[in-house]
């Protein structure tokens, strides 16, 4: 990988490290190093990530992209068990489902997809399967329970335009900050776990779509106390340690580290520049989008632009080596996001 002073780079990451994980079924979740795994098949999380992306690499050319969208397309429309109301999950090398419905978070990724299909994918057509596939799927995602899992519906449900989901879930995370909160803990649950800052980015996009300040207000302002919980003395990124998790109403530990975290704040801080054109969202973007070049707990840096990839997070004895779906994808949407939010302000 790069060096730890590499913070600029192109605009696209490279693409190489999704064509290494993905085949003809689908993104595969894990690699050992660079070597793709099998033993560990396939998710519905990573090929929603990766159906995400593929609408958002507009530097794709047709022949590249449009075979692969179908592929991440495929892999998320065969999930959905409208039987149980929820997406599968885990699939096997093979190709048998693993189980007949996912957990709440993966089918809420499932779903968020299909909202960023309909929103933003290259052609009518694709929009047009992932509005209809949205809107059979939202009424039993309606049941979901987990906090995760009510903020992706919700951003997929802004992204296409579906106000009633994204007013129902709004109601229900505004709820849980008014009950969870204590002094000095302004968040939605006791305890901080992954992929925290989509809890406040849900309200902001939710508010922002709905004209409600009252949501942008309590997204600001659980987005402002996560950021700072996610700032070292220093002064640079430091994700919640994975070690943390389920601690509660503890400080957030060191490690491990992982990327799906500075992608989320990077796109959360987006979210919250949008519905206050403050450029300080743009730096806390910066300082997140900065941990994947090495300006981190370990000073080492965990991506390479010109591939695309991305190793798993950063441990106590530096970077964990393994290249994943789930940390590539991190990388190369938050680096989309960062460029978009530069260009913001350049124009600004």
């Amino acid at each position: 990988m790069t060096g730890p002073e590499t913070i600029s780079p192109p605009r696209y990451p490279g693409f190489a490290a999704i064509e290494r994980l993905a085949d003809a079924t689908g993104i595969m979740q894990h690699s050992r190093h660079s070597v793709p795994d099998p033993d560990h098949g396939y998710c519905v999380d990573d090929n929603a990530r990766a159906l995400i992306l593929m609408h958002r690499r507009t530097d794709l050319p047709d022949a590249v992209h449009d075979p692969w969208v179908a592929v991440f397309a495929n892999f998320v429309g065969r999930a959905w068990n409208p039987e149980r109301g929820r997406f599968r999950n885990f699939m096997s090398f093979e190709g048998a489902w693993l189980e007949e419905e996912g957990s709440d978070d993966s089918s809420g990724r499932a779903l968020w997809s299909l909202g960023a299909t309909a929103a933003e994918a290259r052609g009518p057509a694709l929009r047009a399967w992932g509005a209809q596939l949205f809107e059979e799927a939202a009424g039993p995602m309606l049941g979901v329970r987990s906090p995760r899992a009510m903020a992706f519906c919700m951003l997929g449900a802004t992204a296409a335009g579906n106000g009633d989901i994204a007013l129902e879930f709004a109601h229900r995370l505004a709820r849980l900050v008014s009950t969870q909160a204590r002094p000095g803990w302004t968040w939605f649950e006791p305890v901080l776990a992954y992929d925290n800052c989509r809890l406040p980015e849900a309200l902001l996009r939710a508010g922002l779509m709905l004209q409600r300040n009252d949501l942008i207000d309590i997204g600001l302002e659980t987005l402002a106390w996560i950021a700072a919980k996610q700032t070292a003395p220093a002064g640079h990124f430091r994700a919640v340690g994975s070690e943390s998790f389920g601690r509660a109403y503890g400080e957030p530990a060191r490690f491990d580290q992982q990327p799906l975290e500075a992608q989320a704040t990077v796109e959360a801080c987006a979210a919250a520049f949008a519905a206050t054109g403050d450029a300080g969202w743009i730096a806390r973007a910066r300082t997140a989008f900065a941990w994947f070049h090495g300006a981190n707990d370990g000073g080492v840096a965990l991506c390479d632009p010109a591939s695309g990839e991305c190793y798993d997070g950063l441990t106590p004895t530096g970077a964990n080596l393994n290249r994943g779906a789930e940390s590539v994808l991190a990388y190369q949407l938050a680096a989309i996001a960062m460029a978009r939010l530069d260009g913001a302000d350049a124009a600004a």
